[in-house]
């Protein structure tokens, strides 16, 4: 009788499977931390490695849109208040 394997297959930690996560990081930044953290859990030091990294780089993502995000609307913001006093509103 065969027995059931319940522990998870390993993920794939090649240098494709790496850049493919990492650009699914990239474009889903929430995501990443869940991606990361599978790679987080398991045994080996490289896997934890390219978990690490995936989380990193979703932390500086999030602060870099952040950051850019608040940029843009303080940006419109005072273009609207120039236009605003310009035009005596």
């Amino acid at each position: 009788m065969d027995e059931i394997n319940s522990s998870p297959r390993p993920l794939s930690t090649s240098l494709s499977a790496q850049i493919i996560l990492y650009l699914k990081a990239l474009l889903l930044p929430p995501m990443g931390f869940f991606w990361g953290y599978r790679y987080f859990r398991q045994s080996d030091t490289k896997s934890k490695l390219i978990g690490l990294f995936t989380i990193l780089i979703t932390i500086i993502e999030i602060i870099w849109i952040t950051q850019s995000t608040i940029t843009a609307i303080n940006t419109i913001n005072q273009q609207v208040a120039q236009q605003s006093a310009l035009y005596g509103l």
